[in-house]
């Protein structure tokens, strides 16, 4: 077993941003949650959508597209009645 690092740009809110968080929106993929380093508790995951993400120890070009943002935030939104903030993070796996 080995621990990866990854890096991602996520549209979403912080686990404690949530009253209430429906697991299967993370089980059936439409959300994911990101740890931000590895065994982290999912009290402490970044909870959304990624929009772009590198593979294991690398970096990644990110071509910007502001809609692309926009489409993430209003899926965000629409799946929990929160709006988005936009986060780039490391995700230890």
């Amino acid at each position: 077993m080995g621990i990866d690092y990854s890096a991602a740009i996520v549209v979403g809110r912080p686990h404690s941003d949530f009253d209430e968080l429906d697991d299967g929106l993370i089980d059936d993929g439409e959300l994911g949650a990101f740890p931000p380093y590895f065994d982290a508790p999912y009290y402490e995951c970044l909870i959304g959508v990624s929009v772009c993400s590198t593979w294991d120890y690398t970096w990644k070009e990110f071509d910007y597209n502001q809609t692309n943002i926009d489409t993430a935030k209003e899926k965000f939104k629409r799946l929990t009645g929160l709006d988005a903030k936009v986060y780039i993070t490391p995700v230890g796996m």
